[in-house]
């Protein structure tokens, strides 16, 4: 299972790294970029999703995605 897998998340966006014992809180975008990225989507189609969904560029979306997968990283919940 990987690390981004065993972040436990709540319904209200409450989100446990049991890795860490550390607590946040997610805003919808955030989830829905995590979500993806647990399916295995490429960063890139993440980023069109969110181009979509929330009515920004993909290059905007793509920047935004990518900033947010290094916080992931800094977080050692990703690679």
């Amino acid at each position: 299972m990987s690390r981004l897998q065993t972040l436990a998340i709540n319904a209200e966006g409450f989100a446990f790294n049991p890795m860490t014992g550390e607590c946040f809180r997610l805003n919808e975008t955030a989830e829905a970029v995590i979500a993806a990225l647990r399916l295995g989507q490429a960063v890139e189609d993440v980023a069109k999703g969110v181009a979509r969904d929330y009515g920004i560029s993909e290059g905007r979306a793509l920047s935004d995605v990518l900033e947010f997968r290094t916080q992931l990283v800094r977080a050692k919940l990703m690679d």
